[in-house]
């Protein structure tokens, strides 16, 4: 009865983990960053990303921002469909 459509992440068993957040709706979400990398995929419309306590990023649609070595606490994700993915390294 429609599209399917997958995500998957794979990781090294011992090496690192992957924690997946998805935002489906347009709106303003929160984050609780606590990882080594950090990826954020907007799907399909530009979303403005708000680090803890740094200045705003605009980050267009279809496009991937990757942070080495986040800024740990609560970000804020404002817009549409978005996917996080935070990795932690063993």
């Amino acid at each position: 009865d429609g599209e399917i459509t997958d995500f998957n992440v794979m990781t090294r068993q011992g090496v690192c983990s992957a924690e997946v957040d998805i935002f489906r709706h347009q709106a303003e979400h929160r984050l609780a960053v606590n990882a080594d990398q950090l990826l954020i995929y907007a799907l399909d419309t530009d979303i403005e990303v708000s680090p803890v306590d740094a200045s705003k990023l605009q980050l267009a649609a279809t496009n991937l921002l990757q942070c080495f070595t986040p800024l740990q606490g609560s970000w804020t994700v404002i817009g549409g469909a978005v996917i996080c993915i935070q990795v932690s390294y063993s």
